[in-house]
């Protein structure tokens, strides 16, 4: 696989997660009543997969984890 594609293929599964977690997002906010701590959760979790994705598409390292 060229680096190219590596990085494409590591983007989009970044972008897979973070659809996976706006889902949990709308589902939890679907619920009656709307599971709040969840929604804020699972759309923070959103940002930061997206914000990852953003940066491997750039191929900007990201910090290991602490």
């Amino acid at each position: 696989m060229q680096p190219d594609d590596a990085r494409h293929a590591d983007t989009s599964a970044w972008l897979a997660k973070a659809e996976l977690d706006l889902r949990s997002a709308e589902h939890a906010f679907a619920a009656a009543p709307p599971l709040h701590e969840d929604v804020l959760f699972h759309s923070q979790q959103t940002v930061e997969k997206a914000m990852k994705a953003w940066l491997t598409f750039h191929d900007v390292p990201l910090a290991p984890s602490q």
